[in-house]
């Protein structure tokens, strides 16, 4: 299907399962995590170790830090700066 212009408006997403703290979800290749976050109601990225208060996203940015999360290689990620991949898995920091 194209509009007016002739452009192509149908977008083929390539779909791929997303681990979070275990659960598993269904999400596009390339979208930004923090958004997925966002769209699926996941509010908590990280855990405080001192209060065990969860915390997310705060500047949306990288300045922050407060989105960082664990991949299954063991790296932190910043997810407001970071695309999701093929067969991700992601852990809270703290927990």
């Amino acid at each position: 299907m194209t509009d007016e212009s002739g452009i192509s408006n149908n977008v083929i997403r390539e779909v791929t399962q997303l681990i979070v703290n275990g659960k598993k979800y269904d999400a596009c290749v390339g979208e930004s995590l923090l958004g997925f976050f966002f769209d699926n109601g996941i509010y908590a990225t990280s855990v405080n170790l001192v209060t065990k208060e969860e915390r997310f996203a705060f500047c949306g940015m990288g300045m922050c830090s407060e989105c960082e999360m664990i991949d299954e290689n063991g790296l932190v990620l910043r997810t407001c700066q970071t695309r999701i991949r093929q067969n991700m898995t992601l852990t809270s920091r703290g927990m």
